[in-house]
């Protein structure tokens, strides 16, 4: 009926999972069901300096793409978000967002 949640085989799961990379995987904590939930648990030793928990998510020309980005905590210390978009193996283009300097940026 209206309200109820979907059915387990009617649910589909996230199109990408959060996937550090092995140099950076001891930063971050990834859960979820679907590795849907990424977790920053330590600081960069340089100051800034930010390391990206890169995904899965392959992205083509036309299509339409839609996603929330969930903010439950900052840290007071550090209280900024970057968000990115980048081309497979962090090659170019790249598309960031960053709420440090209320901005966005393009490469191209």
């Amino acid at each position: 009926g209206a309200g109820e949640p979907l059915a387990p085989a009617l649910r589909r799961p996230p199109p990408f999972a959060w996937q550090p990379s092995p140099e950076h995987a001891p930063d971050f904590e990834v859960s979820g069901e679907a590795r849907e939930v990424v977790t920053k648990v330590y600081d960069f030793r340089e100051p800034g300096i930010l390391v990206p928990a890169a995904g899965t998510l392959q992205m083509f020309r036309g299509g339409v793409y839609r996603w929330t980005l969930l903010l439950e905590r900052l840290p007071s210390h550090r209280p900024e978000v970057h968000m990115g978009v980048h081309g497979a193996g962090h090659l170019k283009p790249w598309r960031l967002m960053s709420s440090s300097r209320c901005s966005t940026a393009r490469d191209d």
